[in-house]
């Protein structure tokens, strides 16, 4: 079974740490850093290509330019 990871985000500018900070280093502010899990990269959809075809040959491809 993996290990739960969790990520700190501040609430008003996005900032992320590995852990807690009571002001944000990048705007300064007080207590916004809220925690979240992150799912782990296996279980997050991918964000590549999909290729269910047959492979081509380079001479078989055509480029618009």
């Amino acid at each position: 079974m993996k290990k739960i990871k969790t990520m700190f985000f501040c609430q008003n500018c996005g900032q992320q740490s590995t852990k807690w900070l009571g002001r944000c280093p990048s705007c300064g502010e007080w207590n916004r850093f809220v925690e979240e899990e992150i799912r782990d990269a296996e279980a997050a959809s991918s964000g590549g290509v999909r290729f269910d075809g047959v492979p081509q040959s380079l001479e078989a491809i055509t480029a618009d330019e």
